[in-house]
């Protein structure tokens, strides 16, 4: 029982077509309501499959729904019905990789998803198509034939997409997406935070659509003024050693004969954080230390005594 007195039940998975179980209490939520009121101890509801007891409702989220790949079926596809669904999505028999996505304002949105291998390292993409009004099913197959062969060939359709949408071609945000996908996904653990400050801070920026060829230090700086002003200065110098980092790379590459970037001030001075500990606590963590077996106890005060890390 529960401390407000209602049983907590968790239902076993006994079905193969369940994927996990969640166990909810008694409640007056639209699962409730319906399972309770449309007399039916079992059904599939929005993603989820409900089952009616005699005092509780239990809630497991079901599989992925799949449906034949038939124009009117897929133009049928329900959209979500429970009141925090955000939308539900659906898989095709007979069709990999491709999923429509159906919203609770009617959208019904394709999207596709792949995986590639940089590196030996597992990169998961997800491309949006367009909406199911725009784009009939028969145009979505064949773009979805389009971005496996590209996958085959060793390719990555999204990087291509987001290099597609640049404004400029030859700007510097194709250098940089050019280093994040050849450097920085590949050997840095961090390149998210790269891309990140790539679409923040360079991207919507003169300094992106700016010919590579052309950026001039004057260029950098201004952008890093104003990325100081409006973010601060720490972000500045994350901004600046992006594109450090990249016009280093494209010198290497030959791509450039030198860096722009080079010795250009940093906006600010970053301090290191430099703990002290007082008399006080000093004496609070000798008299600990007695608490502690005798070898570990004295090791510490000698690394201590001596200063050692």
């Amino acid at each position: 029982m529960d401390p407000d007195g209602q049983k907590h039940l968790q239902t076993p998975i006994n079905s193969t077509d369940w994927s996990s179980t969640v166990s909810v209490r008694p409640r007056h939520d639209l699962a409730t309501h319906f399972a309770r009121n449309c007399n039916v101890t079992r059904c599939c509801l929005a993603g989820y499959t409900i089952q009616r007891h005699s005092d509780c409702i239990a809630i497991a989220e079901s599989p992925m729904p799949r449906i034949p790949w038939n124009a009117s079926q897929i133009t049928a596809a329900k959209t979500p019905v429970l009141p925090n669904e955000v939308r539900t999505t659906y898989s095709f028999v007979g069709v990999r990789n491709l999923q429509l996505d159906a919203f609770p304002d009617g959208r019904r949105i394709w999207r596709v998803r792949y995986r590639l291998y940089r590196a030996g390292k597992r990169m998961d993409r997800a491309m949006t198509l367009g909406e199911l009004k725009n784009v009939p099913p028969g145009r979505a197959r064949a773009m979805l034939t389009d971005i496996e062969q590209a996958v085959n060939a060793d390719r990555d359709p999204w990087f291509e997409a987001q290099q597609a949408r640049l404004v400029s071609h030859g700007s510097f945000n194709d250098l940089v997406l050019e280093w994040i996908e050849k450097h920085s996904q590949v050997y840095k653990r961090s390149w998210r935070q790269d891309v990140d400050l790539h679409r923040l801070h360079i991207a919507t920026r003169a300094l992106g659509g700016k010919p590579a060829a052309n950026v001039g230090r004057q260029d950098i700086i201004a952008a890093l003024k104003e990325i100081a002003a409006k973010s601060g200065g720490p972000q500045a110098n994350r901004v600046q050693a992006l594109i450090s980092a990249v016009f280093s790379w494209a010198v290497d590459e030959g791509k450039c004969d030198s860096s722009p970037a080079f010795r250009i001030r940093r906006r600010a001075k970053e301090h290191p954080r430099s703990p002290t500990i007082n008399d006080d606590t000093l004496r609070r963590m000798w008299a600990a230390w007695n608490e502690l077996p005798p070898d570990i106890g004295d090791v510490l005060r000698l690394l201590l005594l001596t200063g050692q890390r």
